[in-house]
């Protein structure tokens, strides 16, 4: 096969070449083959940046590039949909994630001319926790909530996380402002914790069924009571038969009183407040297995909840990390910094336990250690970074969610307080849309647009281009909008 190839050192879980079936074979006579290549392992969620191919492509024949990706090592129905590139394309923000794969189309209508690939270059680059938090925040917003607790713990999640974007707290994509950027792991810790619950479903509210093993030497007859209410039997059981407990209402009460011919034999507790669990044994019953009201209805797929959590811890992770080493350069106070390290240990410690609110706690420590560290150098060449003062620097950052579905924020980091214009272009430099403001503060400033153009009406899909002025700065960037 063509021999295939990377522009960067991903590791892949098989071999890349896989087996590939020349066009024109002049036994089918097809007019189209595909080859799909082997999984590109990220070691991590990162930013896919370009994807870009060497092509051969005679008269009347063409290659077509899509590619997919997801957070689980072989393609699952979690996994994005084939998404068509063109050559030295980006590839959009909604595509982040761990694995990336593509696949190549070829078609051709003379069997004499056939197109070639010869190589296939894909560019990574790793999200900033900025750009970290805004794909949690945009993963939510596709979710359809099944429950009213789904959608009221969804709600919460995102009310956190987008405190913790608050603009007053933030430098820039990296860094946060040492007096104030603690909020940042306060918000994101209760966040974590939403997602938890989400992840577990709701809560026990009740047993309303229990299936029993009588393990009793010899048949007895058994009668369950609760609430004051027979809710099995009275009934003949043989030793090792099973029998089935229902409540007569919608759930038994605290406590199930087990009758064995005729006297109290033992008392189950069957309310939530207690652990009442396949396997356990009460005298001559054993339990096995439990119906409860509501635990665990409408709780996430598992496989989502532990990649938005981690996303966001990663998040922390990195601002934690980026604070060190900038106090490192910087000639910092060793104490701190040797804190500082230390409590990195410990974050990535918790972390491999899935301890996850622990470790954002360690990260923050770490991060204030980091800030503590710079307070004596304030002189030093990096002090740009922790003045306020003089901290930011005029950029246009890429919108959020990426390609847009219905809305999407665009953030704007300005060096100072100025005057600025944002406005949207289609291909054809027609103004779709636009944002001015006389008052514009420095640092981070966020606009949100809802895919509608000037008069209201929803804009169709397509490429659009964004454009940031001010007085002395100019920069575009470009958007998808998907119906």
């Amino acid at each position: 096969g063509p021999d295939f190839t990377s522009n960067v050192a991903l590791p892949v879980n098989y071999d890349h070449h896989g087996t590939f079936r020349e066009i024109g074979n002049v036994y089918t006579r097809e007019y189209e083959e595909s080859y799909i290549s082997s999984i590109f392992d990220a070691g991590d969620v990162v930013n896919w940046g370009d994807i870009s191919w060497v092509d051969s492509l005679p008269q009347g024949t063409d290659i077509t590039v899509q590619v997919r990706s997801g957070d689980t090592p072989v393609p699952d129905p979690m996994w994005s949909d084939w998404l068509a590139l063109s050559n030295g394309e980006t590839i959009p923000g909604s595509l982040d994630a761990r694995y990336l794969q593509y696949q190549a189309l070829f078609s051709y209508t003379n069997p004499s001319r056939l197109p070639l690939l010869f190589e296939v270059s894909v560019g990574e680059e790793e999200l900033s926790p900025l750009g970290l938090k805004e794909n949690v925040l945009a993963e939510l917003d596709t979710l359809e909530p099944q429950s009213k607790h789904v959608a009221k713990g969804i709600k919460k999640a995102k009310k956190h996380i987008e405190k913790s974007l608050n603009p007053k707290y933030w430098l820039d994509e990296t860094h946060l402002v040492c007096k104030k950027g603690k909020k940042v792991f306060h918000e994101e810790k209760k966040a974590v914790k939403d997602l938890k619950k989400l992840c577990q479903g709701e809560k026990c509210k009740g047993v309303t069924s229990l299936f029993l093993i009588y393990h009793g030497a010899e048949e007895a007859l058994i009668e369950a009571i609760s609430k004051k209410k027979t809710c099995f039997g009275p009934e003949m059981v043989s030793p090792e038969d099973t029998f089935e407990i229902n409540a007569v209402d919608e759930k038994l009460g605290a406590n199930t009183e087990i009758w064995v011919d005729g006297s109290l034999d033992e008392e189950i507790h069957t309310s939530c407040s207690k652990p009442l669990e396949e396997g356990m044994v009460f005298g001559d019953f054993e339990v096995e297995s439990v119906d409860k009201i509501g635990e665990g209805e409408g709780g996430f797929p598992s496989e989502l909840c532990e990649r938005l959590i981690l996303m966001l811890v990663k998040a922390d992770s990195i601002l934690a990390r980026v604070a060190i080493d900038d106090a490192i350069a910087a000639g910092g106070k060793e104490k701190e910094i040797e804190k500082a390290e230390k409590e990195m240990g410990k974050a990535e410690e918790d972390k491999a336990k899935g301890k996850y609110h622990k470790a954002i706690d360690h990260y923050k420590k770490a991060w204030e250690h980091a800030c503590k560290a710079m307070k004596s150098h304030k002189h030093s060449h990096n002090q740009m970074i922790w003045e306020t003062k003089t901290e930011h620097r005029t950029t246009l950052l890429q919108n959020s969610p990426n390609p847009v579905t219905s809305s999407t924020r665009i953030t704007l980091v300005l060096e100072q307080p100025t005057s600025a214009k944002l406005a949207i272009y289609d291909l054809a430099g027609r103004v779709v849309w636009e944002f001015a403001s006389s008052s514009l503060t420095s640092g981070m400033n966020v606009v949100e647009w809802d895919c509608a153009d000037k008069d209201g009406r929803p804009v169709p899909s397509g490429v659009y281009l964004y454009k940031l002025e001010t007085g002395t700065f100019s920069q575009t960037k470009k958007m998808m909008v998907v119906r």
